[in-house]
């Protein structure tokens, strides 16, 4: 049991980070709900399909821890006193953090206005600031006069929150409540269905129902009799909103165009492809104010290209609303996503691998952005925060790999061999390559897909380098073929271990071209050049 002193100074810690009520009940509802872990067997299916799932659960599982990490975890301004403490943003149905520095930018309105109250055991509701860009409106609300009960170890007070804008409906939110001194204080933020022009009168009602008070150091919670509705007129103020597009880049990462407002800071930007890893893009983009402050970079409102053009990926990154005045950022892309990492600290953020130690996140490319004269210029500033440059990317890796049905958008909306047999390019007299992966110090394996009668004779594959130099050689053994089936017909799987020439170790995104012969004939059964960009780092 902890004593009286070390509570509240974790209860005074997390305080300052308030997780959204979404996320609180997610985490706890799936702590409650996890099973005894237990092996279970593989299922029954072809090995190709039962890599192919495997791969995509990674992907999935990552996709969603990166969603459950996606806390807030911004900076604010400490000159406006409420707004300061309290506009701690976040869209439930979005997943957007969003406007946590609206408080330094002067139009800011005060309507003081006190909301309806049914039921709410003599709890006063005041909706204090309001504003909005054109683009959401942000909301601060104080609630007076909370029963002494509802103190007794109180982290916050939730409610839903239900508005309309000149009668039409927006999503649904959260309101969190916090304690500040003898109130409870709180903000949210409302995305509008459509873009609003400046100067425009906002006539908003909003309903905050489904009251429920959430106990201090991860508890239960309860629900709160009690329900308020309120209106308010809001006035658009769109005087900070601007776009900079036509930038002149002159490094690595290459800026297309900014678009800015006091709710977000959405980015579009070109850089080197490099590569996959467990199946995703490797596109880990975080932005920071001059001085190191991570603005909170969100998932929904950003883009995820799968494949690059060129050589070169395009994207979109959706971050926090700059603060007032802010002409240059830091835009930092790196081999891992990065969250919950204070750069002040100075010590490189780490990820931690399914087995082995923790290791330490680099920098792939940095470059600083200047809104004022629309300039991107390259930059080192991580070095300042003890973080390293990621100079042997290329070679860092376990195992290299292609595969057929991630890599070659042919396959998309084929469910069958056969339909796939029909996209040209894939199958050649009947063969087609599935995967081929590299694993270092270890060879190289190359699976294949043989439509039509059982092999016979074997077949010689080699692969070699863009520049004609051998990297593996081996040979397909008509012993070491497998049935396999679907709902288009049948097919066999046959894979082939290669022996790889000494010194011959391939790098990240390097073409090689797959080979196979028939005996002593020169004329390739089959051919093709891929390009090993899906990486496993582990």
């Amino acid at each position: 049991m902890k004593n009286k002193r070390e509570q509240e100074a974790i209860r005074a810690y997390f305080a300052q980070e308030p997780v959204p009520v979404e996320i609180h009940n997610a985490l706890r509802q799936a702590c409650q709900q996890l099973p005894p872990r237990e092996e279970s067997p593989a299922p029954a299916a072809g090995k190709a399909w039962r890599r192919l799932g495997g791969a995509l659960s990674t992907a999935a599982a990552a996709f969603v821890l990166l969603c459950c990490l996606n806390a807030v975890n911004p900076a604010f301004a400490e000159s406006v006193p409420l707004l300061g403490e309290a506009f701690r943003l976040y869209n439930s149905q979005n997943k957007v953090a969003v406007g946590s520095y609206v408080g330094t930018y002067p139009q800011m309105e005060q309507p003081d206005a006190a909301a309806a109250a049914a039921d709410a055991q003599g709890m006063e509701l005041t909706l204090h600031e309001s504003y909005s860009d054109g683009v959401y409106i942000h909301l601060s609300f104080a609630m007076e006069n909370v029963p002494e009960s509802l103190w007794e170890d109180l982290y916050f007070l939730s409610g839903k929150v239900e508005a309309q804008v000149d009668g039409q409906e927006l999503e649904p939110t959260y309101v969190a409540l916090y304690p500040q001194g003898e109130s409870l204080t709180g903000s949210l933020a409302l995305a509008l269905p459509q873009a609003a022009e400046d100067g425009a009168e906002l006539e908003l009602s909003y309903q905050v129902t489904e009251l429920e008070r959430y106990f201090a150091m991860g508890g239960s919670s309860e629900a709160v009799e009690g329900a308020f509705s309120g209106r308010a007129a809001i006035t658009v103020d769109t005087s900070h909103n601007r776009t900079v597009e036509d930038f002149e880049s002159n490094g690595t990462v290459e800026i297309n165009w900014v678009e800015a407002t006091p709710s977000y800071t959405k980015i579009n930007y070109t850089i080197p492809y490099w590569g996959k890893e467990d199946c995703l893009v490797v596109n880990y983009p975080r932005l920071y104010l001059l001085d190191g402050t991570p603005l909170q970079y969100s998932l929904e409102g950003s883009d995820f290209p799968r494949e690059a053009t060129g050589g070169a990926l395009t994207a979109t990154a959706f971050f926090d609303g700059l603060p007032n005045g802010t002409e240059q950022v830091v835009l930092r892309f790196y081999t891992e996503q990065v969250t919950n990492w204070e750069p002040s600290t100075k010590a490189a953020p780490l990820w931690y691998p399914v087995s082995g130690e923790a290791r330490e996140i680099l920098v792939l490319a940095e470059a600083t952005v200047d809104l004022a004269t629309g300039t991107a210029s390259p930059s080192q500033t991580y070095l300042d925060y003890g973080l390293s440059y990621a100079a042997d990317y290329g070679t860092r890796y376990s195992t290299l790999n292609w595969m057929l049905p991630l890599d070659d958008r042919a396959v998309a909306g084929q469910a069958y061999m056969s339909q796939l047999a029909e996209q040209p390019g894939l199958f050649q007299q009947g063969l087609g390559l599935w995967e081929l992966t590299y694993t270092k110090g270890g060879g190289c394996q190359a699976e294949f897909v043989l439509l039509g009668d059982a092999p016979t004779e074997a077949l010689e594959v080699t692969v070699t380098r863009e520049d004609g130099g051998l990297l593996a050689q081996g040979t397909l053994a008509p012993a070491d073929v497998q049935a396999g089936s679907d709902g288009g017909g049948s097919f066999y799987y046959w894979g082939a271990a290669l022996e790889c020439l000494p010194g011959q170790e391939p790098q990240l995104l390097d073409t090689v071209t797959v080979t196979v012969t028939q005996g002593d004939s020169q004329e390739p059964v089959f051919q093709r050049e891929v390009s090993l960009g899906n990486r496993d780092k582990n």
